[in-house]
């Protein structure tokens, strides 16, 4: 764990937070952490959304589950 964070030029101790998830630690660290460990080409598939299967599964929960439709016709302007 002393050989890692030192790699990462960051402490043991934000080592350990970024080891339990906590949301507090940047981004820049976990980036850090993939590049000592050799997986920073999987940072790529961080800015693709529409590989992001965790993130996509939580946008359509948070859809409404009914939608009705529109009563009216009238596309006033």
């Amino acid at each position: 764990m002393e050989d890692m964070a030192s790699r990462m030029f960051i402490t043991r101790k934000t080592l350990a937070r970024l080891e339990k998830g906590d949301p507090g630690v940047s981004f820049a660290v976990f980036a850090s952490a993939l590049w000592v460990l050799g997986l920073d080409k999987d940072l790529l598939k961080i800015a693709i959304p529409e590989q992001d299967e965790i993130g996509i599964f939580h946008e359509r929960k948070r859809l409404p589950e009914r939608v009705r439709p529109s009563t009216s016709d009238d596309l006033d302007f």
